[in-house]
């Protein structure tokens, strides 16, 4: 059976090879409007006394573009931050309130949208209330609208949102051109060599800025990091994020400076060789030059560097595993293939084969 089931996947790929012509004949079709319930599908909560939380639904749009392009979230965080300040100003409530995206999920048919804010507590529910309100506004689901569009060498083009055919078919080609079909069910293999130590050089690859009167921002460089695992998977830049925000509180607890400094990393950029954390920290600027100096002596600390190490480990069902960071050439032969195909590999991309690795592995 497993000789008349593989062909079976690389015919139906073959038909469909006639209509992804999307990198140069650019016949993406546009995404259909996104759709937002916001008394339903948008709650605001206090994260603690100088920050609020909120998580946003949306339909109709594709979660693995805003993983793979954080532009895209940044545009949309703006826009609410933009409609939240119209709002509070006129209310009379002055200051800085950028709305920060810090993660999303979803599959193809909606995204969840994470954000925090800074908030001092006497202004929650007044900022909770206009944060609801601006979700309302035409001008914002507009905004999320033309972020989910594809672009012109987006694979995940609307069929895919209608047929999940689409995607399937389209993505089984990438499955029979990777030469060993062992990959698929490589969960059960678990041949992921760990990563070698990530390492930093705090002095010339961490940099940290005042953002405004009430944030400082910072840029991390880490090397021997592998950026798509961190794009893949959230959960490991908030452990980043929780741990140097947690050697940050107790240098500030030691100098008497009171109050909370969470960690936001709100995007990452890189490849298999290094990661590029960007975070920004709500802070007044009273404190920032104490803040700064505190932030840059947390990142020399080993227990840093060692949560940086632990969260590049591969996954047992990861691809990029050491190999990958060694010799080129293990990461060039096994996805030049998929590039061919699709012109850049991103971690979205990877996302969705592992998701279809996991089906194909059920429907066998």
């Amino acid at each position: 059976s497993e000789a008349t089931q593989k062909p079976a996947v690389s015919t139906s790929a073959a038909v469909v090879t006639s209509k992804p012509t999307t990198k140069s004949g650019k016949i993406v079709k546009p995404s259909k409007p996104s759709t937002v319930d916001c008394d339903n599908d948008h709650t605001v909560t206090a994260k603690d006394d100088k920050n609020l939380q909120g998580v946003l639904v949306v339909k109709s749009c594709h979660a693995t573009r805003f993983a793979r392009k954080p532009s895209r979230c940044t545009n949309v965080g703006d826009k609410l931050g933009a409609l939240l300040k119209n709002r509070l100003n006129k209310a009379g409530i002055k200051g800085q309130y950028p709305v920060n995206i810090v993660k999303t999920l979803g599959d193809k048919s909606q995204t969840e949208f994470h954000y925090t804010i800074p908030c001092d507590k006497s202004q929650h529910q007044t900022v909770i209330q206009s944060l609801k309100d601006s979700c309302k506004e035409k001008d914002f689901i507009d905004t999320v609208t033309a972020e989910n569009q594809p672009d012109e060498d987006d694979s995940s083009s609307e069929s895919d949102e209608e047929s999940k055919e689409g995607q399937t078919t389209k993505m089984s080609q990438k499955e029979t051109a990777a030469p060993k079909p062992t990959k698929a069910s490589g969960k059960t293999l678990k041949p992921s060599k760990p990563s070698k130590p990530s390492t930093v050089d705090c002095d010339k690859d961490h940099t940290v800025t005042a953002k405004d009167d009430k944030n400082v921002q910072g840029v991390l460089v880490v090397k021997s990091c592998h950026a798509s695992r961190f794009a893949r998977k959230p959960s490991r830049c908030n452990h980043v994020g929780d741990k140097l925000g947690a050697l940050l509180k107790s240098r500030l607890d030691k100098a008497g400076i009171k109050g909370q400094y969470p960690v936001n990393i709100v995007k990452t950029a890189g490849d298999k060789t290094q990661t590029e954390f960007h975070y920004t920290i709500p802070c007044d600027k009273s404190q920032h030059q104490t803040v700064i100096q505190s932030l840059k002596d947390s990142c020399k600390e080993k227990d840093f560097i060692d949560t940086v190490t632990a969260e590049n480990q591969p996954d047992e069902d990861d691809s990029s595993s050491e190999s990958d960071e060694e010799s080129k050439e293990g990461q060039t032969t096994k996805m030049s293939q998929k590039e061919t195909l699709q012109g850049k590999v991103t971690a979205a991309t990877i996302a969705i084969l592992e998701e279809l690795y996991s089906q194909e592995g059920t429907s066998n």
